[in-house]
């Protein structure tokens, strides 16, 4: 598959399909959730951000700003309140998904790298996330990322889960050499939101 890969905030209803398809597909699918878990939301402060390979939706996520506490929807389960009067605006990205295929290549990477930035341009002081506890390739993940252990909670159906959490100077700071060249050599066939070019 050839094509650029391109970055945008979904907010078309052909874009929130895309997001839905995707999260079908790995989450449905590949992992058996119900139709009813991979609803898009529409809250205000919910921003689902959709990654293409030229015309091809492969990748998702869901990003959450929080200004005051009881924000985002985590908060449910695991009390953020110190992180409020710390950090100020936070992110919570969930529903991180991506098409099998695309898994462990450059897009897992730039990925990661265009979480980052939304971060910045949304001037969050920390992002979080959760993984299930019994998930190790993503707990061994999460570190070289620039996250760090802030606890753990039950988290709905899911169940058990780890808390990470990560400031925007330490996320994705810890890759390693290759993984920095191979960030690098792709940016130039990445096509970024407008908005988002002044902090890249």
């Amino acid at each position: 598959m050839s094509g650029k890969i391109t970055m945008h905030l979904a907010e078309t209803k052909e874009d929130l399909q895309d997001v839905f398809y995707v999260r079908s597909e790995v989450f449905g699918k590949e992992q058996g959730y119900s139709k009813q878990d991979l609803v898009v939301g529409n809250n205000p402060n919910e921003y689902h951000i959709l990654w293409k390979k030229g015309d091809i939706p492969i990748a998702t996520a869901t990003c959450e700003v929080g200004k005051l506490p009881g924000s985002i929807s985590l908060e449910r389960y695991f009390d953020f309140k110190s992180y409020y009067e710390q950090y100020g605006t936070l992110m919570y990205y969930s529903r991180h998904a991506i098409i099998k295929e695309h898994r462990g290549s450059t897009v897992s990477l730039a990925s990661y790298y265009f979480l980052w930035l939304f971060a910045k341009y949304c001037k969050c002081g920390v992002v979080v996330n959760v993984s299930k506890k019994e998930n190790k390739p993503v707990i061994t993940m999460m570190p070289k990322l620039g996250f760090k252990m802030a606890g753990e909670c039950m988290y709905g159906s899911i169940g058990e889960v780890c808390v990470w959490k990560a400031e925007p100077k330490d996320f994705i700071y810890e890759l390693d050499a290759r993984k920095y060249r191979t960030l690098r050599g792709i940016l130039p066939r990445i096509e970024m939101p407008r908005i988002m070019r002044s902090v890249s």
